[in-house]
């Protein structure tokens, strides 16, 4: 399910993206608390921990359908390229990688059930 070639580098072939502005709407999915809908540029606020209220107007959110399911890839800021979250937690022995957190699943699944990623451009 990896978009990572062999050699490291990133194939989006079979990736979409998603096109998020700063004011977009969009639910929070927390256990804890009653449902909340928030604007995108403070989900990212709040669950994204390499965030730290950048200036970005828009956001992509890279995915891809694997058997099915919708995985997400990656969070960027759609002006500028620069990758602010990035699923490399199956690689947690390479530089990048990194264990999940409570922020890392309030931010994905928050995406998955509230950011209709199938509205996309390619």
């Amino acid at each position: 399910m990896n978009l990572r070639n062999e050699n490291g580098t990133m194939n989006w072939s079979d990736a979409d993206e998603t096109i998020f502005n700063r004011n977009h709407k969009i639910g929070v999915e927390e256990l804890t608390t009653p449902f909340r809908e928030i604007s995108f540029h403070q989900l990212m606020t709040e669950f994204c921990d390499d965030y730290k209220e950048y200036d970005a107007d828009e956001f992509a959110v890279v995915w891809n359908e694997y058997h099915g399911e919708v995985h997400i890839q990656q969070i960027y800021n759609h002006e500028t390229g620069e990758v602010y979250w990035e699923d490399n937690f199956d690689e947690v022995d390479t530089p990048s990688g990194r264990d999940w957190n409570p922020n890392d699943e309030v931010l994905y699944c928050s995406l998955l059930m509230w950011g209709n990623l199938e509205e996309t451009i390619s």
